[in-house]
């Protein structure tokens, strides 16, 4: 009998321990099936029948744990269950060898006492039974991967008896050993092994019209993160330097001018001290200063072999574009659309003919035009949309050049310096830029056509219009201002910093920080999170918008006879020009400690500029001329 016994408790019944199924009843695993002594053995007392129920049942215990550590069909699920089998396996061998040594002394009829040999079975009862609760668990889940199996180990690993957590925790070493595996493998060649789809990055299919055909290499675009796999080891700030450091490593790997002069052998030593960490305490793995070590090496690859001076061509594009650089670009456009487009309403500044009026200006300016200036189209920006990242109470410029901002996909690899939320914040950049600008070109250009007008007319009529002068050179005088402090004050100067900075830098994480930080400064001082300093810029270009208008339209075609009737027409604009342009130096009076704007404030002299005395007196300084000029002249 005692030698049945033993064989019990490693899973073997027979005539005298008897095997019963449960499975009809039983609500846990460890409830399935039990071991029993046969009901026909005789001689045995009620007390002696319950102790050997007790501890054959242990056996029990170890048959359900085996025959879910050999389950064939978990094999067909995760690679992380077969790992999880493995290591239940090694628990098991230890549990077989206690057994083993039990029958070695029963054989050589030196058995310990009764009372120990139970204690120490109760050990491994209470070990089975907890890996039974933690097979309730795994059952619990709609898929069993490896992410959901690693969560249970580690809830498991916190809670309990310190025993269990023991045991568990040994488990888990085994399944964060796969994911070590499918993480070198990754970091070092670029490539997913995960046929299960259980690592935390996921190959998605790629879209054929976002492909170069003359691309070399790629970065990972066709990998994103898998936020359902995503596991406490790894942080999300973790996460996203090892989709980058893959990206690039495939990138490298994929252009042979790159992979054949890259230094492999650095990256290899960074992998070994990843391949260190299966041989440490779970608990206090440095993955995070691994990972950052391996980013940084791929960081300065990615600056040189693959960026090189492509990188700040890509900020000078921006420049010359979002940002209205120095350049004749954005002159070509504005001229070429004021001739064509007299009227801007809505229905004539469509985004088609907007592009085709960039278009030329492209070719104007550069002769060629490359695949950059292709990715560069007009679209209408609703920056109140709920996927937008800015103020909902943003007012659009109004007109018939309202929301009007530009769309840009970066040519890759160089996509990976701006996120979304950047471009978003050059387009609105770019809407209250563009928006001085044309104004600004409307101003000038109604300048001339007056010149031309009144070139040849008398005193008398010269002194009539005085004051249709004295206000466009009002309107003139403030959008001068405004595009001299803001578009070289602020933009050319912080820009011209920024690419000084970005130049010494010697990898890729550098150049990506100067530029957040470029990007947060213009941010905040360009204003385009404030509600109010948008609304009151909206209303003041749009009276001078509609002052320039009226004066093309109107007055350079007038005969003199109807002199008299636009002079008034002059004066009830004249009043809505100067409340909005109070208006709108009251508003920039809001915001003391901003550097643009009180140079700004100190060259309009707000309590000087606006009296009665001094209105007459108002000179266009920009453009060299004055209303006395015109009347000296014809003296």
């Amino acid at each position: 009998m005692l030698f049945d016994l033993i064989y019990a408790l490693v899973g073997y019944t027979g005539n005298v321990i008897v095997r019963k199924e449960n499975t009809d009843n039983a609500k846990k695993t460890s409830e399935r099936i039990s071991f029993q002594l046969a009901s026909d053995f005789p001689y045995v007392n009620p007390a002696e029948r319950r102790a050997i129920d007790r501890i054959s049942n242990i056996g029990a215990l170890y048959a359900t744990v085996y025959e879910y550590s050999c389950e064939n069909g978990l094999l067909q699920k995760s690679i992380y269950a077969l790992a999880f089998q493995k290591a239940l396996d090694e628990i098991l061998d230890e549990y077989r060898e206690l057994i083993a040594n039990y029958e070695e002394e029963a054989i050589n009829k030196r058995l310990k006492n009764f009372s120990l040999v139970e204690g120490e079975l109760r050990v491994w009862e209470r070990r089975l039974e907890d890996l039974c609760m933690l097979f309730d668990k795994m059952e619990e889940g709609k898929r069993l991967n490896g992410p959901e199996l690693m969560k249970h180990l580690m809830q498991f690993c916190t809670s309990g008896s310190p025993d269990t957590a023991s045991l568990c925790m040994r488990l888990l070493k085994k399944c964060t050993k796969v994911l070590l595996v499918q993480l070198q493998t990754w970091l070092y060649y670029g490539e997913l092994q995960d046929p299960f789809e259980e690592f935390f990055l996921r190959k998605e299919p790629k879209i054929a019209s976002e492909q170069r055909e003359d691309s070399s290499f790629s970065l990972a675009d066709d990998i994103v993160i898998a936020q359902e796999n995503l596991t406490p080891l790894f942080s999300p700030t973790m996460v996203r330097d090892i989709l980058f450091i893959g990206g690039v490593v495939k990138a490298l790997r994929n252009s042979e001018e790159a992979s054949s002069q890259v230094n492999w052998n650095e990256l290899e030593v960074q992998i070994d001290s990843l391949r260190s960490l299966e041989k440490q305490p779970l608990r206090s793995l440095p993955l995070e200063s691994n990972i950052q070590s391996v980013r940084q090496w791929a960081s300065k690859q990615l600056m040189k072999f693959l960026f090189r001076v492509s990188w700040w061509k890509e900020f000078d594009f921006l420049r010359q574009t979002f940002l209205l650089g120095k350049g004749d670009l954005w002159s070509h456009f504005l001229q070429d659309t004021c001739d064509m487009l007299m009227v801007p309403s809505m229905s004539e500044c469509k985004e088609s003919v907007l592009n085709a009026f960039l278009e030329k200006s492209l070719l104007k300016t550069f002769f060629e035009v490359d695949f950059r200036y292709e990715m560069l189209s007009f679209q209408r920006v609703d920056f109140s949309s709920n996927k937008s990242e800015l103020s909902t109470d943003l007012l659009p410029l109004s007109s018939g050049w309202n929301r009007i901002s530009l769309s840009y996909v970066p040519q890759r690899p160089l996509h990976i310096l701006m996120n979304s939320k950047d471009l978003e914040h050059y387009s609105r950049i770019f809407c209250i830029l563009f928006a001085i600008a044309h104004v600004r070109f409307q101003t000038e250009r109604c300048w001339l056509l007056l010149r031309n007008r009144f070139k040849r007319c008398n005193r008398e009529t010269l002194v009539n219009n005085r004051n249709m002068f004295h206000l466009l050179g009002k309107c003139n005088f403030i959008v001068h201002c405004l595009e001299e402090y803001f578009q070289i004050g602020l933009i050319e100067e912080s820009f011209g910093a920024f690419m000084k900075q970005a130049k010494g830098a010697f990898d890729f994480d550098s150049v990506l920080t100067l530029h957040q930080k470029y990007l947060e400064s213009l941010v905040k001082h360009t204003l385009i999170f404030s509600a109010s300093f948008i609304e009151s810029l909206d209303n003041l270009l749009q009276v001078f918008r509609e002052y320039c208008i009226y004066i093309q339209h109107k007055v350079a075609v007038e005969e003199e006879k109807t002199a008299a009737v636009l002079l008034l027409s002059i004066e009830r604009i004249q009043q809505p020009i100067h409340e909005r342009i109070v208006a709108f130096l009251q508003e920039l009076q809001q915001y003391p400690n901003h550097p643009v704007i009180n140079r700004l404030l100190n060259r309009i002299d707000f309590n000087n500029f606006y009296s009665v005395e001094s209105a007459s007196s108002i000179q266009l300084e920009e453009n060299g001329v004055t209303c006395e000029d015109e009347v000296s002249e014809e003296e």
